[in-house]
């Protein structure tokens, strides 16, 4: 029976990450924070310059 450190160890190099799993994070991520902020159109706004 192997030890658990062994059955950790057992599947290295079987699986690849996502080349878009950053972007689709931050996608999700954002989704949900504009759903938070029903004003908020997701782009920055610029300063606006003062009155005086």
């Amino acid at each position: 029976m192997p030890t658990p450190g062994e059955q950790a160890e057992q599947h290295i190099g079987e699986t690849k990450g996502q080349p878009n799993h950053v972007h689709d994070l931050i996608h999700g991520l954002s989704t949900r924070f504009d759903a938070l902020m029903p004003g908020s159109s997701g782009k920055a706004r610029k300063p606006r310059k003062s009155r005086m």
